[in-house]
């Protein structure tokens, strides 16, 4: 995770990546390149009324600002909620794990998400089987449940 320091003006890299700024530099403008739309503003009002993990309040600020309905994250032990009657509008946001969230997408769809497993899997220029096998490193239940519908 890059972010800026708090006047937003130089980016500095999250302690775990141990980044020297350039390269962290480097990263955040390419996300911003690639994502524009992704990028939100507005939410630093929200960050000290958050109540997960200090070092992640500005993401779940910056989910609640704009009304996300799902944020995915593989470190939920950071995301735990406040009690509903606390802050109400926070569970309008819903935080799941990847692997839970792409489970439910396969049972709802699972044409479409074999379309896209297949899309992967030709741009990794790889077969079907070894695309999931190998999404299956970080999404295990995901992978199993798509190689077990026989897909």
């Amino acid at each position: 995770m890059v972010r800026t320091n708090p006047s937003g003006s130089v980016p500095y890299a999250h302690p775990c990546f141990a980044w020297e700024n350039e390269l962290a530099a480097t990263f955040q403008n390419a996300v911003r390149k690639a994502f524009p739309h992704a990028m939100i503003t507005g939410h630093d009002p929200l960050i000290p009324l958050m109540t997960n993990h200090p070092k992640d309040r500005h993401v779940m600020a910056a989910a609640v600002h704009v009304r996300v309905p799902v944020l995915l994250t593989f470190n939920l032990k950071d995301f735990r909620l406040p009690e509903p009657k606390t802050y109400p509008d926070l569970f309008q946001v819903k935080v799941m794990h990847p692997d839970a969230y792409l489970c439910k997408c396969f049972r709802q769809n699972p044409e479409l998400v074999r379309l896209r497993l297949h899309e992967i899997a030709t741009r990794r220029k790889t077969d079907f089987a070894e695309a999931v096998r190998y999404l299956g490193k970080a999404l295990p239940r995901f992978s199993e449940e798509v190689i077990g519908s026989g897909a």
